[in-house]
């Protein structure tokens, strides 16, 4: 009789569990967005800052990076552009965090200055 009783508790508790609560809220209608994006693009980086790079392959300046992190300071210039589409371009002047998947390039970075233009499959920045 026990056991009977545990196994109709256990699963009058697993359908109430599993049945979905509704709550009421208000819907965000413009969400803020902490990243922009844009996938298949021609980036160019040149300014000051830091950097972290992941599994990359880079002889006299030429090569492809896995993962990209740069942190630059405020007299960067960033230009991305859309990959065979001219109209959607956007340039950020300033202090900016950029982060890059999939880089294929020239990359050179001096104490002085990064330099970076090629192409990505998937960049953000904030």
């Amino acid at each position: 009789m026990k056991k009977k009783i545990f196994s109709i508790s256990c699963m009058l508790l697993f359908i109430i569990v599993t049945i979905p609560s509704i709550n009421a809220q208000e819907a965000i209608e413009t969400p803020i967005p902490l990243f922009n994006s844009m996938t298949v693009a021609h980036i160019k980086i040149e300014g000051t800052g830091s950097s972290f790079v992941i599994a990359n392959d880079f002889v006299l300046g030429f090569g492809r990076g896995a993962y990209m992190r740069f942190k630059l300071n405020d007299d960067s210039h960033i230009e991305i552009n859309k990959f065979l589409d001219t109209s959607n371009n956007i340039i950020l002047d300033g202090s900016h965090v950029i982060t890059i998947f999939g880089f294929i390039g020239y990359y050179q970075e001096t104490e002085e200055q990064i330099t970076l233009n090629g192409f990505t499959a998937l960049v953000f920045w904030r």
